[in-house]
C-alpha cells in the first residue's frame, strides 16, 4: 500500500480531541474564552471547577442567540470566544446574529460545532445539517474548516486564534486514522496522503474514512491509479496543490457530506483557469433535505455517500 503517512492503531474521537486541544489554547493564549452551549460542560471540569478562571469560562445553556451576543462582546473587549454546541443549533438557528454581531462587526471568535451533516443521524432532521459550511463562508473575511481528526483539529484551531480569526470549525464525529505528526510542516488546510496516476480524488468531513478503505481495497485491481487528497479548509481552499494533481490525472471526484451549493466541488470548478480540459464528478449531498432517521451508514447508503457509492463511482470513473 502506497499511502504516504502510517495509521494510528487507536484514534482519538473527536470529543477527546476537542477537550484537549481547546484546553492547550485556553492555557497558552490568556485572551482566549470559552463560551458552551451546554453541550460537552462536563468535558472541562478542570477548567471551570477553578475559581480563577470564571471569567474565561460560561456555560450559557440552549440560548443559542444569546450565546453568539454574548460572544461578540467578549470579542469586541478584545478577548477571543471559543463558542461550541451542536452543528445546527450552532450556524443555522442563530445565523443572523453571526452574520451581524461578527461579520458587520469584523470581530474575531472561533465556532466550533459538533455533529456534520447527518452524525446525530437518529436524532432526525432537527439535528442534521448539510448547509452549515455554506452559509458560514457567505460571511466576509470568514474562514471554514471541516475536520476529523486530531491533528486537524488542532491545525484549525490555532490557525484560528493565533491569527485572530473568524473561523468555523466544523467537527465530524466519522474520524480517520491517518496519521501526519511526523511532518511538522505539513499544511493540513489541503494534503496529499496517496499518490496517484488517473483520477484526483478530494475528499472531506465525515467521509474520510470510508473513502480511504475503499481505495485501499481497490489498489488491488487499480495499482497506482487514485491519487487521494484530504480537504480540511474549506474556505479559503489551497487550490494548487488541486491544480497540480488534475494536471496529471486529468480526472476530478470530490466526495464530501455536505450539499452542493458552497461545496469544495462548486469552490474547485469556480477556481480552475479557464479553457481548461478536465473530466470532473461528485458525490455529495446535492441539494437533498435530509429528513430521515436511522443509523449514520443508513443514512449515508440513502443519499448516495456509502461505501459501495463511493467504490461504485470510482471504479466507473477509472473504466472510462
Amino acid at each position: 500500500m502506497n499511502f504516504l503517512y502510517p495509521k494510528k492503531q487507536d484514534p482519538k474521537d473527536m470529543k477527546s480531541s476537542f477537550i484537549e486541544v481547546v484546553e492547550n489554547v485556553f492555557e497558552n493564549f490568556s485572551k482566549s474564552v470559552i463560551v458552551l452551549g451546554d453541550i460537552g460542560h462536563f468535558g472541562f471540569k478542570r477548567i471551570w471547577s477553578k475559581k480563577e478562571n470564571e471569567t474565561r469560562y460560561f456555560n450559557l445553556g440552549i440560548l443559542e442567540q444569546t450565546m453568539v451576543g454574548f460572544s461578540a462582546g467578549l470579542s469586541k473587549a478584545e478577548l477571543y470566544p471559543i463558542i461550541h454546541t451542536i452543528t445546527p443549533f450552532l450556524i443555522e438557528r442563530p445565523y443572523e446574529q453571526i452574520k451581524v454581531d461578527f461579520g458587520l462587526n469584523k470581530l474575531a471568535g472561533c465556532f466550533i460545532s459538533v455533529g456534520g451533516s447527518h452524525d446525530y443521524s437518529s436524532l432526525g432532521p432537527t439535528h442534521h445539517s448539510y448547509n452549515d459550511l455554506a452559509l458560514f463562508s457567505s460571511i466576509p473575511s470568514s474562514y471554514v474548516y471541516s475536520v476529523s481528526n486530531f491533528e486537524e483539529l488542532e491545525f484549525s484551531l490555532n490557525d484560528s486564534i493565533k491569527n485572530n480569526r473568524l473561523s468555523y470549525i466544523r467537527m465530524n464525529r466519522n474520524i480517520h486514522n491517518i496519521d501526519t505528526s511526523s511532518n511538522k510542516n505539513l499544511n493540513l488546510s489541503t494534503y496529499k496522503i496517496k499518490n496517484g496516476e488517473k483520477l484526483t480524488l478530494i475528499v472531506s468531513g465525515g467521509r474520510i474514512k470510508d473513502t480511504i478503505e475503499v481505495t485501499e481495497l481497490l489498489e488491488l485491481d487499480y495499482s497506482n491509479s487514485v491519487e487521494l487528497i484530504i480537504v480540511s479548509r474549506i474556505k479559503p481552499l489551497n487550490i494548487e496543490l488541486i491544480l497540480s494533481s488534475l494536471n496529471k490525472t486529468q480526472n476530478l471526484l470530490v466526495i464530501e457530506d455536505h450539499g452542493i451549493t458552497g461545496s469544495i466541488y462548486q469552490q474547485i470548478l469556480m477556481n480552475v483557469p479557464l479553457g481548461k480540459d478536465f473530466n470532473h464528478y461528485c458525490l455529495n449531498l446535492d441539494n437533498n433535505i435530509l429528513s430521515g432517521y436511522g443509523s449514520y451508514e443508513e443514512l449515508s447508503s440513502r443519499y448516495g455517500l456509502s461505501k459501495n457509492d463511493i467504490r461504485k463511482k470510482i471504479i466507473e470513473i477509472l473504466k472510462k
